[in-house]
């Protein structure tokens, strides 16, 4: 019509690097060349690090100098493929390789004879290959260096060198998520999963959705949001999952926690439709977080009546008892053009229980083609509070109207009223309310006694609205009316009642039936026509379909301009019932409308 709350965690890889570093190093480095030379100053040796190249995919190959004088500087080798190539040597006093213990000590080799015979020959020879070895190691060092601009950058550093896998890696996860999500097949119509069916198979990320959905249309939002929350602990990438839960949060009327899970799937790989909702819900969040919200209504259409001047039923009127069959005034059916607009506002005044207040105008126009003597333009206007006390909400309201019919101006009202409710139940809601209004009529050219109904009219009543399932709502009520004019054959007083019916049929389809009575008791007879004091019993059904206009026409659904728009189909029958026969009429009505929606 509510996954885990963790955010998305992203893995990077530590892999250990291949450069071999001193305690203390005296050397030159070179981003270009990628050499870089290390020369260690302790007591028992020489230590050579030599790093080559800066390609990823390093190979580290290490080889340590054997006895003799022409041994005792290793060459650097380099390895084949993508790889670097590093040497490490260590020599010892006497130029043997030095071999570190168990114990973390460095105990020389023992020699053999020969090698200590080559050793004394050589001995002599020491500093000059220390300083040849110094040199060959730092003079490409020192080329390399002066090769290098003045403003080069140091070398990057391991994440840098490693973003390229970490790239691979990520961009493989979202394939992988993407595929998943997009395996996950909807709810079909009329089909249900239990929690028995959960249990079979527990794991199951398919099944697991399957029934957060059902939870979700059998009304059971917090039910769903642990289920999606459960899946989400196996799978935190799928792009559907999450987006249902962002979705059940946003109903549940947990902005914050929606707004999060909605921003994090919007990094998630997914189609472009999903995307569109997911900036949908961002949107309106964005707009339910303001403290003053608006709400704009355009709207237009066609009517076809077919008693638009609500004729006489049997085409005669009586007057001074004695009826007289017209000669104007019949039953006349008319096409007409319908505009509206409205403008509604909510401005929320901070509190947790969240008090606000409410107001809103609208604006209604009626062009007849024939009976142009009925061509209106309305205009009415309210302005409230919304009240949430412990068990019960209060709206108090003031009202205002005025109806300009055929050129002149017809009546005109205002009053104040209220109306408090109670939930029960998730699916029981009971209401009552009270409205007070004052009617100003004025003469018109064709009816110079309207002026007489002016006057106060009072109603009061009780209602409920029940959902059994998600997708259908009923509402009802019952109430007293009492109408108040200057003359007793205007004045009456009556019982109303009025139920409905709303079914959700998706997709954003949907279809409202009404019905609503109403019993007229008048005090006084209108004598001028007869002695009989009038009684009315007015009976009204109407059925109505809306729809979405990018269900109907799809490929209207990606503009965002024309989303929500709404085109509405209504049928509507009235019939009234009386007494006097001058006021006996029904009257088939046809609208065809389309409303665009707009909040800022």
């Amino acid at each position: 019509m509510p996954y885990s709350k963790a955010q998305i965690s992203r893995s990077v890889p530590h892999t250990p690097t291949s450069i071999m570093r001193s305690r203390t190093s005296l050397g030159a480095s070179s981003r270009g060349s990628g050499i870089c030379c290390t020369r260690s100053s302790r007591d028992l040796g020489s230590t050579l690090i030599a790093r080559i190249g800066n390609l990823p995919g390093r190979l580290v190959v290490g080889c340590r100098a054997k006895a003799g004088a022409t041994e005792r500087a290793c060459a650097l080798r380099s390895a084949r493929g993508r790889g670097v190539a590093v040497v490490l040597a260590t020599l010892g006093p006497l130029g043997y390789p030095v071999a570190r213990a168990r114990s973390g000590r460095r105990a020389p080799v023992r020699p053999t004879r020969r090698a200590w015979i080559a050793a004394r020959r050589t001995s002599s020879m020491r500093p000059l290959l220390r300083i040849a070895v110094l040199v060959a190691t730092s003079l490409p060092c020192a080329l390399a260096a002066a090769a290098q601009p003045r403003d080069a950058e140091p070398p990057p550093t391991v994440q840098e060198q490693q973003r390229p896998v970490q790239g691979l890696r990520e961009a493989e996860r979202a394939a992988r998520a993407q595929q998943a999500a997009e395996a996950l097949k909807p709810l079909e119509p009329g089909r249900t999963i239990t929690y028995d069916d959960v249990l079979k198979s527990p794991d199951d990320i398919e099944l697991n959705y399957l029934f957060a959905q059902s939870q979700v249309a059998a009304g059971d939002l917090r039910g769903a949001a642990s289920t999606l929350e459960r899946i989400l602990l196996l799978a935190p990438d799928l792009a559907r999952v999450r987006l249902l839960y962002g979705v059940v949060l946003y109903r549940l009327d947990n902005l914050p926690e929606a707004e999060r899970e909605l921003r994090a799937v919007s990094q998630l790989p997914m189609d472009a439709r999903l995307r569109e909702e997911v900036d949908y819900y961002l949107e309106q969040i964005a707009l339910r977080s303001k403290t003053t919200r608006f709400a704009a209504t355009l709207g237009g259409g066609m009517q076809w009546d077919s008693n638009r001047n609500a004729g006489p039923e049997r085409d005669r009127v009586l007057f001074l008892d004695r009826p007289f069959e017209l000669a104007t005034g019949r039953k006349e059916s008319d096409f007409s053009g319908v505009m509206l607009a409205g403008l509604r506002a909510t401005h929320d005044l901070g509190y947790d229980a969240g008090h606000a207040l409410v107001g809103g105008v609208q604006v209604y126009g009626q062009k007849q083609v024939d009976v142009t003597e009925l061509d209106l333009m309305s205009v009415s206007g309210e302005a409230g509070a919304l009240y949430r006390a412990p068990g019960v909400d209060l709206q108090p309201s003031l009202f205002g109207s005025y109806l300009h019919l055929s050129g002149e101006s017809y009546v005109s009202s205002f009053g104040a009223g209220v109306r408090a409710s109670h939930r029960f139940s998730r699916s029981l809601d009971v209401f009552a309310r009270f409205r007070f209004d004052y009617e100003i009529f004025n003469q018109l050219d064709d009816s110079p006694t309207s002026d007489e109904r002016s006057g106060a009219r009072l109603q009061g009543g009780v209602g409920a609205t029940w959902t059994p399932w998600p997708r259908l709502r009923l509402d009802g009520g019952v109430g007293l009316l009492h109408k108040h004019a200057l003359e007793d054959f205007y004045t009456y007083t009556g019982p109303v009642a009025s139920v409905a019916a709303s079914w959700l049929l998706g997709r954003g389809q949907f279809l409202l039936s009404t019905f609503s009575f109403e019993l007229d008791l008048y005090e006084g007879p209108e004598k001028i026509l007869t002695e009989q004091t009038r009684r009315d019993r007015i009976y009204i059904g109407g059925l109505t379909y809306g729809a979405p206009l990018g269900t109907l026409l799809p490929f209207t659904a990606s503009s965002k301009w024309l989303r929500d728009t709404l085109f509405t189909l209504n049928a509507t029958y009235l019939n009234e019932q009386s007494t006097v026969e001058n006021y006996q009429y029904d009257d088939w009505r046809l609208t065809v409308l389309w409303t665009k929606n707009f909040e800022f």
